[in-house]
């Protein structure tokens, strides 16, 4: 999967939040992994929901609707299987979360 990147990485004030943001996805996945080992659907609904607010924040549009889709399938109780792939999915983009580097731009 290619990297994804932030959309505000071009404002310097707020580029060194964005990396403390991506240095802090291996946490993250962790707790995932942790919670769906644990089958506690309670909190990956919780976990889901604050990523989908602290993402969107930091400018990550795309792992803030995923997140946001993990939200919507347990509150709308559809099937285990089913989350644990939006889970997965959701895991695989936050590996793939990056800073841009600096003076590059992307098309």
């Amino acid at each position: 999967m290619k990297p994804i990147y932030s959309s505000l990485t071009d404002d310097p004030e707020i580029l060194e939040l964005v990396s403390m943001f991506v240095n802090e996805m291996p946490k993250r996945i962790a707790q995932f992994n942790a919670l769906l080992e644990s089958d506690d659907t309670k909190g990956l609904l919780n976990f889901a929901h604050q990523l989908k607010g602290s993402a969107g924040s930091y400018g990550f549009a795309e792992l803030s609707s995923a997140a946001a889709e993990i939200v919507s399938a347990i509150k709308n109780e559809k099937p285990k299987n089913k989350i644990i792939v939006l889970v997965k999915n959701l895991i695989e983009l936050c590996n793939s979360a990056s800073v841009k580097p600096k003076n590059v731009t992307f098309k």
